[in-house]
């Protein structure tokens, strides 16, 4: 399911292909987490933040009624995605990663947009409060996260449909000790 950067996915891949912004984050100790209460106890229990554009498929068609139990049944439409390399993290860094900007840069022909949003604006709420939730709904199903699971935190900007030819560059700027991270995508047009 999780890509390479860089490598093409075929737009004909699926039935209605989005493309997001997205992050995850991997998991160092799942038992610290289990443990957590306090927001820097929950962040100490991951190891890296990881680039990702998930590219999830709707599955129906375009006059098809959407409603919540049909996204339930498609799996929130995840499909695939792009992934970047993992960016280890410091515990100041950790602290800072709300503040973190992701510029998502799609491009399709010689038309060009950028979308600019911090991390924290885009989950609407601190990472750490995503992780929370997600060890919460995750033990009410009884599943208990591993040393190396990951985590997606969720879309940061509004998904854009997928387009033949579309070129992806999502940039993490001010994550971890660096200038930040980049990861790129390109959907294969129908001749590529």
């Amino acid at each position: 399911m999780l890509r390479p950067s860089g490598v093409p996915i075929p737009v004909s891949a699926g039935t209605r292909m989005l493309v997001e912004g997205d992050i995850l984050v991997r998991m160092r100790d799942a038992q610290a987490l289990q443990r957590a209460r306090t927001d820097d106890e929950i962040l100490a229990a991951l190891d890296a933040v990881i680039p990702f554009i998930e590219v999830p498929d709707l599955i129906y068609s375009a006059d098809s009624t959407i409603n919540a139990q049909a996204i339930a049944t498609a799996n929130a439409g995840a499909r695939t995605g792009w992934v970047g390399y993992p960016v280890s993290m410091t515990a100041e860094n950790w602290r800072s990663l709300s503040t973190v900007q992701v510029a998502m840069q799609t491009t399709v022909g010689r038309q060009s947009q950028t979308r600019t949003v911090s991390l924290e604006k885009g989950l609407g709420m601190k990472p750490a409060a995503v992780v929370r939730w997600l060890r919460d709904e995750l033990r009410r199903s009884r599943i208990i996260p591993k040393r190396g699971d990951i985590l997606s935190l969720g879309t940061l900007l509004p998904p854009m449909p997928a387009q033949p030819g579309m070129a992806i560059s999502l940039r993490y700027l001010g994550l971890g000790s660096g200038n930040g991270a980049i990861i790129f995508g390109r959907f294969m047009a129908a001749d590529d």
